[in-house]
């Protein structure tokens, strides 16, 4: 801009608006300075400028390495970290969704001056409502001091529970199965031709809910006397898994 100095003036004010926003920032600087003096004056050799520091603001709240994956009944603990200066007193809420059975304390974190860190213990509670893998997204909320949230955001994942990755059992087609070993062969002349069995799963409540990955060990016991099971069968011990919403398995 220009500065006018009036005839018998012998000073004049510059007028700078640093403007507010919400922007995590370090230390910043300017420099102010006189060049293009007009109307017979002129520059003089020394104070042609002014250097302007701005102090770093806008300290930035967010989670330390939160948990990944949790199981009802359990505690964990999350992290907030302060960056920035730390200079002032500071404070956030925690924002968990109403839905989720999850209690938080302290639900308000304060931050005093230089204190970079708190932690805010969560309980997941246990219920007995059959219940797939479901992800709780943590947020916070309502910053106050010279702190700003940006992108603060904590997802975790509750492992199905109380059934909900399903009840498994072998297929009611599946329960009693005769083969004779001399005519088991196929058309080909192999005589290791499998015998399929099927292993299901259904929710405990409604059988149209999603159900989570699962798992489950099985094995072939021989119960004749004088029966060798290794020795009739190729496998006799395994494990089934379950993706995401699968109801069956086979074994073979």
């Amino acid at each position: 801009g220009t500065v006018v100095v009036k005839e018998g003036e012998r000073e004049a004010n510059i007028t700078l608006a640093i403007t507010a926003d919400l922007i995590p920032e370090m230390v910043e600087s300017a420099i102010v300075s006189l060049d293009s003096v007009s109307g017979g004056a002129r520059l003089a050799n020394t104070n042609t400028e002014v250097n302007i520091t701005i102090f770093a603001n806008d300290d930035n709240l967010v989670f330390l390495d939160p948990p990944t994956i949790v199981s009802e009944g359990t505690q964990t603990t999350l992290i907030v970290y302060r960056g920035g200066r730390a200079k002032t007193r500071a404070q956030v809420q925690l924002d968990i969704p109403p839905t989720a059975n999850i209690s938080a304390s302290p639900q308000t974190l304060v931050f005093e001056p230089s204190v970079r860190s708190q932690q805010v213990t969560l309980t997941f509670e246990d219920d007995a409502i059959p219940e797939p893998n479901t992800f709780v997204t943590i947020r916070l909320k309502n910053p106050q001091g010279d702190v700003v949230i940006t992108n603060a955001v904590a997802t975790i994942a509750v492992r199905a529970s109380d059934g909900g990755a399903g009840l498994i059992g072998f297929s009611s087609g599946d329960l009693q199965r005769t083969v004779d070993e001399d005519t088991s062969s196929s058309p080909n002349g192999d005589r290791n031709v499998p015998i399929v069995i099927t292993i299901t799963r259904q929710h405990p409540l409604m059988n149209a809910f999603a159900l989570a990955d699962a798992s489950v060990m099985w094995r072939l016991e021989a119960v004749a006397q004088g029966a060798n099971a290794s020795a009739d069968f190729g496998t006799v011990a395994g494990i089934a898994s379950f993706a995401n919403d699968v109801r069956s398995a086979e074994i073979n």
